[in-house]
């Protein structure tokens, strides 16, 4: 059997997945995230801070030696947004290959949203010819349109959860007209970028989805199984949106199923998911919570 692991460099969160591939099979191993904020205030100078580039050290660090105890024969580390548009990004990429012997690779938007598609297809086994994929990260949203078969067309836009928070959301709690600003920004961007397509089904990938729905499930500890294929409605999603603009980043840490980490970014995700649900006139969507990583697996060890 052997083992293999992926790091996700994210805008918000770095991500390890350790598996075991036999015979085009995949078997699950171990799963880690840590919201180290790579990308954190770079909507200010489009520059990661040394602060966020020490915290991702770490995290990677941390992440190669549970790899190592695993005993896998090989690490593939993969960044996203944050990475790819930072202006100082080969510092980051300097230090991680002098103090960890790690080479990042740097996807692409077009490859995230590919890979994200992969994701989907293969864990939840959808039966509509026509669905509709978006991917909310830190850094950007990819949306994908595709069948079970195949992406019919791809879009990756720079609005993330952690850039839309810093760019509108600054009180603690939000007012009424930032996040109308917020809202209002998102629906001409998307106006101008998507097209108005619609779809047999609608899936979300990313943290934000993810904790959406351990809200709606009132989710104590996070169970992976439930979470995948639940469905959410816009209302649902319009519910928490109002509650969590009420609340300031403190009291949202209490809120059952929301991780504490994500309680300064929720609003701004939940925003993206509105804005998507909206602009594509559905009224539900399903949970997936595989993601880019996973993609990864089926794109590079599973073919």
């Amino acid at each position: 059997m052997k083992k293999k692991a992926i790091i996700e460099i994210g805008t918000n969160s770095i991500k390890l997945v350790v598996f075991a591939s036999v015979n085009g099979e995949c078997e699950i191993l171990d799963e880690r995230s840590d919201n180290a904020r790579l990308g954190e205030d770079q909507s200010l100078n489009n520059t990661i801070s040394e602060e966020a580039m020490l915290r991702n050290l770490n995290a990677l660090s941390e992440f190669k030696k549970i790899a190592e105890n695993e005993s896998v024969e090989n690490i593939l580390v993969v960044g996203t947004m944050s990475l790819r548009s930072a202006k100082n990004s080969d510092t980051f990429l300097k230090k991680v290959a002098e103090k960890l012997g790690i080479n990042i690779e740097i996807i692409s938007g077009e490859e995230e949203a590919k890979l994200s598609f992969l994701a989907v297809k293969s864990s939840l086994k959808i039966s509509q010819k026509e669905m509709i994929v978006f991917d909310i990260g830190g850094g950007s949203t990819e949306i994908i349109f595709g069948s079970n078969a195949k992406i019919n067309d791809n879009f990756s836009l720079n609005l993330g959860a952690v850039h839309l928070t810093e760019n509108f959301l600054k009180s603690d709690p939000v007012t009424n007209v930032e996040t109308d600003k917020m809202m209002e920004y998102l629906a001409e961007k998307f106006s101008k970028k998507i097209p108005h397509k619609s779809a047999g089904i609608l899936v979300g990938v990313g943290g934000a989805v993810s904790n959406v729905s351990a809200v709606y499930q009132q989710m104590k500890f996070y169970n992976s199984n439930a979470i995948q294929n639940s469905k959410l409605t816009l209302n649902e999603v319009e519910k928490q949106f109002k509650l969590f603009a009420k609340m300031s980043i403190e009291e949202r840490k209490n809120i059952i199923g929301l991780q504490s980490k994500r309680a300064d970014i929720i609003l701004a995700g939940i925003g993206l998911i509105i804005t998507i649900m909206r602009h594509f006139k559905q009224d539900e969507l399903t949970v997936c919570n595989s993601g880019l990583r996973h993609g990864l697996i089926i794109d590079k060890f599973l073919k």
